[in-house]
C-alpha cells in the first residue's frame, strides 16, 4: 500500500538499492508537522526482496546535529543522500541545508556511517572551493569507475577517484542536462539498466516541480537525450511542488520511487512506489499515482486508511492526530481518490470511520468522480466522536477499479474528516 512506510515515517527523496537479497532505502526525514525541509538526521529501511509489503526501520543512521553528529564543518539539516557499494564498504553521499556536500562510509548498508569528508572541487576548478548544490547521486559502472552527479538548474557529475571522494578533474562536465533543454530543476538520481543510463529528475517543464522526468545516454558522462516523464506527483496534497525518487530493478520487476506531500504542506513527504515499465526500445511510459504500491491492488474487502488515497482534488488532506493519519479539512466539492480496488463477490455494505463537523453527503462512486454511485453516507455535526457509519450499496461490484469519495454539503465549514474504510 502506499504511503508503503508507517504513518510517522516521511522519507521523501527515497534512493532504493538492492544489496544481497534486501532492498534499502534512503532518503531525507521529514518531521510531521514541521514548516521546513528534511531534519539533522537519516535513517535507513529495508525490506527483503521476496516481501517488499514489510519494512525494517534501522534507525538514525548519521547526524549533523545532536549527540551523533558526524559532519564537522556544519550543523545544517542534511538534504537528499545516496549510497553506493564498492569492495565491502558502503559509501554515503550526502548535502546539507547550506549547500555543502559530504561523504561518510560503513562496513554495514544499516550503518552507521561515520569518518565524514567535505567534497571539493579540484584546485583546477572553482579554485578548489567546496561542493555545492544539492542532491548527490552516485552510480558504480560495470568496470568498477565510480561517478557522482550533482546540481540545481543544471547537473554537475565526474568520475570519482579510486578514494571515491575526488573528483578526477579530466572528467567533469557542467551542464549535462539543464532547465533550458530538459526541465531540470534538481534531485538528479542514475541507474544503468541494458547498458543504458537513465538519469531522473524533478522537473518544471510544466511550471511545477512535480514530475520525475529522466533522459537517457550510452554513456555515464553522456551526451544525454530527453526520455520523459515517468510520474507526476499533482494532485498528492493542496500545496505540493516537489518530487525526487529513484528507478530500481527488484527481481524481475522494476519501480519508481518518490514522495508525496501531506499536512497540506509541501513538507511532511511520504514515501511511495509504482511498477514501471522498460520497454525494448528502452523508454519508460508514465505511470499514475496509486493507491496499492507494491501490490497489484488493495482489497476492498479490508480496512483501507485514509492514507491510502492517491489523488485529491479540492481542499482537503491528510495528517496526522495522535499518530493516526486522516483525512482532512473536507469541503463542499472535495473528492479522494483510492485505486486500484479488487472487489470480491458478496459485499452488501459500504463502512466509513468518520468524524462528522457539518451537514453533507458522501457519494462513494466507481470509475471516475462522477460515475456510477456505489453507497451514500449521509453526514452530520451529530457524529462529534469516530464513529463507524454502515450503508448498503445500491450494486454488486466486481473486478479490478478505482474508487472515488465524493463529498457534498451547502456549509462553507468543514464536512468531516476520514480515518478509514472497508466494504464487507
Amino acid at each position: 500500500m502506499n504511503p508503503f512506510l508507517p504513518p510517522l515515517c516521511c522519507i521523501p527523496d527515497g534512493e532504493a538499492h538492492v544489496f544481497g537479497d534486501r532492498v534499502y532505502l534512503y532518503g531525507s526525514c521529514d518531521i510531521p508537522g514541521d514548516s521546513n525541509y528534511c531534519s539533522h538526521t537519516y535513517h535507513a529501511f529495508s525490506a527483503s526482496v521476496f516481501d517488499l509489503e514489510h519494512w525494517t526501520d534501522h534507525g538514525e543512521i548519521f547526524a549533523s546535529a545532536g549527540p551523533n553528529a558526524q559532519v564537522a564543518w556544519t550543523s545544517a539539516r542534511l538534504y537528499a543522500p545516496d549510497v553506493l557499494y564498492k569492495d565491502g564498504q558502503y559509501y554515503l553521499y550526502f548535502c546539507t541545508g547550506d549547500g555543502t556536500e559530504g561523504m561518510a562510509r560503513s562496513g554495514s548498508p544499516s550503518g552507521p556511517f561515520t569518518d565524514a569528508r567535505q567534497l571539493f572541487y579540484p584546485p583546477s576548478i572553482r579554485n578548489g572551493r567546496p561542493l555545492s548544490q544539492n542532491d548527490p547521486a552516485v552510480l558504480l559502472d560495470d568496470d568498477g569507475s565510480a561517478y557522482l552527479y550533482w546540481g540545481e538548474g543544471q547537473v554537475q557529475a565526474a568520475r570519482l577517484k579510486d578514494n571515491l571522494y575526488e573528483l578526477d578533474p579530466m572528467s567533469y562536465v557542467e551542464n549535462l542536462i539543464d532547465e533550458a533543454h530538459f526541465g531540470f530543476h534538481e534531485g538528479a538520481s542514475i541507474r544503468k539498466f541494458n547498458g543504458k543510463y537513465y538519469l531522473l529528475f524533478c522537473s518544471v517543464a510544466t511550471g511545477r516541480a512535480s514530475s520525475l522526468d529522466y533522459a537517457i545516454s550510452d554513456a555515464p558522462l553522456g551526451p544525454f537525450r530527453y526520455g520523459g516523464t515517468v510520474i507526476d506527483n499533482t494532485g498528492c496534497d493542496p500545496e505540493t511542488w516537489n518530487i525526487h525518487g529513484s528507478l530500481a530493478e527488484i527481481g524481475e520487476k522494476y519501480y519508481v520511487f518518490y514522495h508525496r506531500s501531506s499536512e497540506n504542506s509541501r513538507f511532511s513527504r511520504r514515501a511511495c512506489v509504482e511498477e514501471i515499465t522498460l520497454r525494448a526500445d528502452n523508454s519508460i511510459p508514465a505511470v499514475s499515482m496509486s493507491s496499492a504500491g507494491f501490490a497489484q491492488a488493495l482489497n476492498a474487502a479490508e480496512c483501507i486508511p485514509a492514507l491510502a488515497g492517491c489523488r485529491l482534488s479540492g481542499r482537503c488532506y491528510f495528517t496526522l492526530e495522535a499518530g493516526v493519519p486522516i483525512l482532512s479539512n473536507i469541503h463542499h466539492g472535495d473528492t479522494a481518490l483510492y485505486t486500484p480496488l479488487d472487489f470480491p463477490t458478496g459485499l452488501t455494505q459500504f463502512c466509513v470511520t468518520l468524524r462528522g463537523k457539518a451537514s453533507g453527503r458522501l457519494s462513494v462512486r466507481t470509475g471516475s468522480s462522477d460515475g456510477p454511485i456505489l453507497a451514500e453516507v449521509s453526514l452530520s455535526n451529530a457524529n462529534e466522536r469516530w464513529t463507524e457509519l454502515r450503508t448498503a450499496i445500491q450494486f454488486q461490484p466486481a473486478g479490478r477499479f478505482g474508487l472515488y469519495l465524493c463529498f457534498e454539503g451547502g456549509s462553507s465549514h468543514t464536512l468531516c474528516e476520514i480515518s478509514r474504510f472497508r466494504f464487507i
